[in-house]
This record gives structure tokens, C-alpha cells and sequence, in this order.
């Protein structure tokens, strides 16, 4: 699987930290941590999610939402890393 087109400061994040917050440009769906095809929650624009973990060999994110709920974020592309 390509890597998805980040900007060089979210590659660092993504590669370097254990752990950051970010947001999504669009609604995206978040899927159970260990597997299924039925989203759980859906991370929506304007607000900022944990990503608890980054799998460089398929580029998911393991995210936590405010309520605790945690999921992978499979389409990572356009997401802004803050700093």
C-alpha cells in the first residue's frame, strides 16, 4: 500500500511520536480496532482525535475519540497533525 501524501511536519509525527493529535478534512469513518466492516463512530471536521498508534505497513491510525471508543482510521490522507 503507498503511503498517503502528508506534508513533510505530519510524516515526522507520524514516523517519530507514539502518540499525537490530529483532525480530518471529512467526515471518515473510524472501524473496530480488530476488525469488521461496520463503522463504530465517525470522526467528523473541526475536531481533534488521539491517535494512539500509527501501522506504518498499511498507514492506519489507531485513534481514541473523546468518549473513549477506539477504532482505525484506514484513509489517513489529508489529515492535519497538530503541532
Amino acid at each position: 500500500m503507498l503511503a498517503p501524501d502528508l506534508p513533510p511536519s505530519a510524516w515526522l509525527t507520524l514516523v517519530k511520536s507514539r502518540s499525537f493529535w490530529f483532525a480530518v478534512p471529512v467526515a471518515t469513518p473510524l472501524f473496530h480496532e480488530h476488525g469488521g466492516t461496520a463503522p463504530i463512530a465517525e470522526l467528523e471536521p473541526g475536531g481533534w482525535y488521539l491517535a494512539v498508534s500509527v501501522n506504518q505497513a498499511t498507514w492506519e491510525i489507531l485513534a481514541q475519540t473523546a468518549d473513549g471508543r477506539r477504532g482505525l482510521v484506514h484513509h489517513i490522507a489529508g489529515i492535519q497533525v497538530k503541532p
